[in-house]
């Protein structure tokens, strides 16, 4: 028995019975592949050894991904000899593609219901995804967000940035989204990963979004600056825009394992100079303040004294004869 089917409205199951841990993950694997965003893929399924394999079993993980990734409401069941395919879809393509894998994939079964159905108002799931991707420090180490559109070219940006940098210094909450669009100049990545990282240390952020890269942190090293944005032309050439916010100067950066300060030194300076200016405001008051105390205290004394010289005028006697 085996069963795929919406659990909520963002969570698919997979749950029923087979026969070893490489069909269970095979099945999960074609599923979460292409599993809308924001979707959750979960494992319901159960190992048995002592099942036998049934032929449907080899050419299930394609049916499921296609299933998944063109149909609203995939739904996909088999028990004894009786299977049901079901899904809704704009795409009349895809709903006769899959009506047809379907039937030859579960042709001797005693029992095959299609309930695949054509519905203008529940559009297939969108196809692709703008890139989005972040490299840059966090708590010390090196942090990689975002979604890349499959699991080798994910391995491929963790493994060229644990060359560059120590494994343990690497963070990494990549996933794999095959939603993403896949960028022709997505194979360079890799490279200017490790480039960024050896040139310029843990302060380097790299910044992919809304069809922008940004480069920002200090490559002191003119020669490896010229050489990385070299890397940028065929991301350039692709239509992106690329910013360089790389210093000019590159003596002057200042480094430290969690951040570079040269990053944030404008906003720094700014808050800096308004303490500094409410500290000597503060001082200038207290100076203002304590002349003024000082002078009226002197006047004071000068009134008591010239009242002390008067009194004892008065009580000694013959003294203003």
């Amino acid at each position: 028995m085996f069963r795929l089917e919406k659990g909520g409205d963002l969570i698919l199951v997979l749950a029923g019975t087979v026969p070893s841990e490489e069909i269970k993950s095979g099945f999960l694997s074609a599923a979460e592949r292409v599993a809308p965003e924001l979707f959750t893929v979960e494992d319901r399924m159960r190992v048995d050894p002592a099942m036998s394999r049934p032929d449907w079993i080899t050419g299930t993980p394609a049916l499921i991904a296609r299933l998944v990734g063109r149909m609203q409401d995939p739904l996909l069941t088999v028990e004894g000899k009786v299977a049901a395919i079901g899904g809704a879809s704009d795409d009349r393509e895809a709903l006769e593609s899959l009506s047809a894998e379907f039937s030859v994939l579960f042709s001797d079964f005693d029992s095959r219901a299609d309930r695949l159905v054509y519905d203008a108002a529940r559009p297939a799931p969108v196809p692709e995804l703008p890139l989005v991707f972040y490299m840059g420090p966090w708590e010390g180490k090196v942090l990689f967000e975002g979604s890349i559109p499959t699991a080798p070219q994910l391995k491929e940006i963790v493994s060229a940035a644990t060359g560059a940098r120590h494994e343990e210094r690497i963070v990494s909450r990549l996933r794999v989204s095959p939603q993403t669009v896949a960028e022709p100049w997505l194979s360079g990545l890799p490279g200017l990963v490790g480039a960024l990282l050896e040139a310029g240390g843990d302060s380097t952020e790299l910044i992919i979004v809304d069809g922008t890269i940004t480069l920002t942190g200090g490559i002191p090293d003119k020669e490896k600056k010229k050489a990385i944005l070299s890397l940028l032309e065929p991301i350039r050439t692709a239509g992106y825009t690329v910013i360089d916010k790389l210093p000019k100067n590159p003596d002057f950066i200042l480094m430290n394992d969690a951040s570079s300060l040269a990053n944030r030194l404008d906003f720094h300076l700014y808050q800096d100079s308004l303490y500094l200016f409410a500290f000597l405001l503060a001082a200038g008051l207290g100076v203002l303040l304590g002349r003024l105390i000082w002078r009226a205290e002197e006047g004071r004394c000068r009134e008591i004294e010239f009242e002390n010289r008067r009194l004892e005028a008065e009580l000694t006697p013959g003294r203003n004869a």
